[in-house]
């Protein structure tokens, strides 16, 4: 497990450098794919979230978490699958999907590691009850 953990926790820090840049050059960040620049501060609250989402990268590699890396690579599927539909329905800019071919790379590799580790990549696999189970029951 520790090659998957390793894939999140570095998953992790590059969610830290897009949220940095969101939070605080949003608009360089913006142009970069060719979309319109603003000041509103939607793009920083996604910067928050993107933040967040690093934290929970970050935790569950800590804490070699397989069940969630496992549910990553769908989330992140299903990201890709609905940028794509925005692209097709003239909502967004194809070079938007650019930015998802980082999260992609990341994506296989975490799901290379989880085969290579025996891990069931099916979301309906089972997977060893986390140390915190028991804690929960008391």
């Amino acid at each position: 497990m520790a090659r998957v953990d390793l894939t999140v926790r570095i998953f992790a820090g590059y969610l830290v450098l897009v949220s940095a840049a969101l939070l605080t050059i949003p608009s360089f960040l913006i142009q970069l794919f060719g979309l319109p620049t603003t000041s509103d501060v939607w793009p920083r609250i996604i910067g928050m979230l993107v933040l967040a989402l690093a934290l929970y990268y970050w935790d569950a590699g800590r804490r070699s978490d397989a069940g969630f890396v496992r549910a990553t690579l769908y989330g992140r599927l299903l990201v890709f699958a609905g940028l794509v539909v925005f692209v097709v329905l003239g909502m967004s800019r194809a070079i938007l999907l650019l930015f998802m071919l980082v999260d992609l790379a990341f994506m296989a590799w975490s799901g290379y590691e989880l085969r290579r580790a025996g891990i069931d990549l099916a979301l309906t696999a089972s997977t060893p009850p986390s140390p915190m189970a028991g804690a929960q029951e008391a």
